[in-house]
């Protein structure tokens, strides 16, 4: 522990490859910012009049987890991380420009709306689906150049520089594309893609060694190929799946991270659907309205990243989790309630004070109790938990939304994720952190 209290902002960032890393993902979550209010500026002009679009929204965002999220994990486990992140961050910098070019003058005259709104839900399909490979490698890339006892202190620069670009790409996304349009949106985070990819390169790692149990063989010359040979890789993906989700659920630390994963995903799916209703077409506030409130949530987070690097040591993890998703809970309650943008955007920042250390902690838990081989495939199949809740969150809240008030239903989302910490933190009583 006192070693830990020694470690300082200024000691994780003099590490080259996790200062690359950290610049690189800073410029590239500011780009998916301006190209998510790009995308609830385009989903409202294509399905105007419906409260169900933007779970529709989700789900095409959402599916690409729960078919591809586990088996991500298996070969980013396989293949050299730092690869996976500069070739998935060039596939969805080319990915984003389609969506502008299907509205574009050559291409438009040749479609209908409903085929250019399959075109767009399809290209959000393929962008997320690149984005499971991302996320998971990122994470276990992070161990990999900094040492194990900066990890927490590495994860609150990490959160504070995601925050912050959140915060820039929120306000000022939302200013782009309500004087300027969704596409040069499309257009500049296609850039910030290429610019993550280019800070990548200067990221010194090496790879762990696997163990020979670990190590595919290739078979013989005369055994490659053919339905034989697909089956057989097949067969090796499955049993690396399973023993990385057996390993997940075996383990009380996981299985810990794993349940306050589902709890926050069921909460921040509804909150997703209604707050986007409310804001920008119930209170008529636009797209500047809606970037201000994802903004100020984006400074909580910065605020509660300095909280925790400064504070985190003196409890646990397992405190600090539990105690951020009840506070947010709570605040979902009171926010239902507000008419004033002002006093929304007052709650969005304490939000986002509340939630950075459910999301710092959720991901230093994993990165320091989980070993290397097993890593990418327990990301994977943590974000494949958080897909799936915010899918069948957001879908089943549009449905309701449709016919209920909007202000109800939130109340009673809020309500009903503080019953469901007071159960986790029931059944996690004694644990033992990593």
């Amino acid at each position: 522990m006192g070693s830990q209290r020694r470690v300082s902002v200024g000691s994780v960032l003099r590490v080259r490859s996790f200062l690359a890393l950290s610049i690189g993902q800073t410029i590239s979550q500011f780009g998916d910012r301006l190209n998510h209010m790009a995308l609830i500026a385009l989903v409202s002009e294509m399905m105007a009049g419906s409260t169900f679009k933007f779970s529709k929204l989700m789900i095409f965002v959402t599916i690409p987890g729960l078919i591809f999220g586990p088996v991500s994990g298996v070969f980013v486990d396989r293949l050299n991380k730092k690869k996976v992140l500069i070739f998935v961050d060039v596939m969805r910098a080319a990915l984003v420009l389609l969506i502008p070019l299907v509205f574009s003058r050559y291409i438009s005259p040749f479609m209908s709306p409903s085929q250019a709104s399959h075109v767009v839900f399809g290209v959000v399909f393929l962008v997320f689906s690149a984005g499971l490979f991302y996320s998971p490698a990122k994470l276990a890339l992070i161990p990999n150049v900094i040492a194990r006892r900066k990890l927490l202190m590495a994860g609150s620069v990490a959160t504070f520089s995601a925050r912050a670009s959140t915060v820039i790409g929120a306000v000022a996304g939302g200013m782009i594309v309500g004087y300027l349009g969704w596409r040069i949106s499309f257009f500049l985070d296609s850039l910030t893609y290429v610019f993550s990819a280019a800070m990548l390169l200067l990221v010194t790692y090496r790879p762990a060694v696997r163990s020979e149990e670990d190590i595919v063989v290739s078979p013989p010359p005369e055994e490659r190929g053919g339905f034989e040979a697909a089956l057989r890789e097949s067969k090796k993906i499955f049993l690396e799946v399973w023993e990385g989700l057996k390993f997940a659920f075996t383990h009380k630390v996981t299985v810990f991270a794993f349940a306050t994963a589902i709890a926050l995903a069921l909460a921040g799916g509804s909150v997703y659907v209604l707050v986007i209703v409310l804001v920008k077409e119930e209170l008529g506030k636009g797209m500047e309205g809606l970037g201000t409130l994802i903004g100020s949530v984006g400074i909580g987070m910065i605020l509660g990243s300095i909280i925790v690097g400064r504070f985190g040591h003196a409890t646990t993890q397992r405190r600090l989790m539990l105690t951020g998703l009840a506070i947010f809970g709570a605040l979902i309650v009171i926010f239902a309630r507000m008419k004033s943008l002002v006093l929304m955007n007052a709650l969005a920042c304490l939000a986002g004070v509340s939630l950075s250390p459910v999301l710092i902690c959720l991901d230093a838990l994993l990165q320091k109790s989980v070993p290397d081989q097993f890593r990418g495939r327990v990301f994977s199949a943590r974000d494949s938990l958080l897909n799936g809740g915010v899918l069948i969150s957001s879908v089943l809240v549009g449905l309701v939304a449709e016919n209920l008030n909007k202000a109800t239903t939130l109340t009673f989302v809020g309500i009903a994720l503080i019953i469901i910490v007071a159960v986790i933190r029931h059944f996690s009583k004694g644990l033992e952190e990593g």
